[in-house]
Parts: C-alpha cells; structure tokens; sequence
C-alpha cells in the first residue's frame, strides 16, 4: 500500500518518478535523530517532504535551498518559477512544530560561496556543468561525514554532466535508479 507521502510527493510533480521517490523514502529511513539535513534544489517540495516525513518525531534542523522565483534561474533545471510561500503551502503540512528546524534559503547556488554543515546532503539543483560542478565542491566542503550525500538524475540521459561530475569526484557510489549515494570512504 502507498503512503500518504508517496502519494502527495507524485501529486507535487516535483521531477522525481514514484519509483526514485520510493528509493529516496528507504534512505531517508536512515536518518539519525539531531541530524542536518539539506536540500539543494526543492522546486515544490516532493524530495523535502520525504525527509520531512522520514524525521517526524524526531529533532533535526532542514535547510531546504533553492533558487524559487529569482528571474532566469530556475531555467537552469527547466522549473518554472516557484515562490516561497507556494513552496510552504506545499511543505507546511509535513512539518513537525516540535522537532523540526526548517530554514527556506532562496539562493543562487552559483553566487553562494558555501553550504550550512551538514549530516545529509541531497542536491538536486542546476544540472549543468558549472552548476553540479560548483554544488559538488560545496557539498564537499559542508558536508560533516557523519551521514551521507545524494544526488538526483545520475545516469540520466538528458543531464549527462551530472553523473561525469559526480563519477569524477566520488567512487564507491550506491546506485538506485536515477539517484546515487555516497555513504564516505
């Protein structure tokens, strides 16, 4: 039986098929409690709420950054502009008042000079070459090692420069369709 969840994330039509936001649900299920977790690259949220969900009940603090409505931009990905506030009316229901700590960074990746220290990474955003490029480099910089980085449209035709970049700065990669994970050397 599906999850409401799963449901509502293949509702959002955010960019992920119910078969990689299934995967992503089963990694998310390894989340430890305090942890930090970003995302880079939201577009309206199907990826966030799978994290969302996966640490409900538990204290973690969400830094959710994307480009939302800055003009050209969100092309880069072929998104259409999406505000901030639409953002939340689609996230809002999945966060716990409690236990969550949700930052919403609308942001350039390209103009950022670094990403907040994190546990668990998920990048998602430009699929160019300079984009990945330079979110890699920033994700590796970030990240703490404790947990893991993912990334979203490796092998995927269309967004080729994302497995080169990938593949030339990771090895040891656990592969799930369109979505590849780093758990560390």
């Amino acid at each position: 039986m599906e999850s409401n969840v799963i449901k509502e994330a293949v509702r959002l039509d955010g960019g992920m098929v119910k078969e990689e936001l299934l995967a992503l649900q089963v990694i998310a299920g390894k989340f430890v409690e305090g942890s930090t977790i970003t995302n880079v690259g939201c577009f309206r949220g199907s990826s966030c709420i799978i994290f969302l969900n996966a640490m409900k009940g538990k204290k973690a603090t969400f830094n959710l950054i994307d480009c939302f409505d800055i003009p050209g931009i969100s092309l880069m990905s072929c998104q259409s502009c999406l505000g901030i506030p639409e953002f939340m009316s689609y996230i809002e229901p999945w966060i716990d008042r409690v236990n969550h700590k949700v930052n919403v960074i609308r942001a350039n990746t390209l103009e950022m000079s670094e990403f907040p220290e994190s546990d668990y990474m998920f990048l998602d955003a430009g699929h160019t070459k300079e984009c990945i490029t330079n979110d890699v480099k920033l994700a590796k910089k970030a990240w703490t090692g404790n947990g893991f980085l993912m990334f979203h449209d490796y092998n995927q035709p269309s967004w080729a420069d994302v497995t080169v970049v990938i593949d030339a700065n990771f090895d040891n990669l656990e592969i799930h369709r369109t979505l590849a994970v780093y758990y560390g050397d």
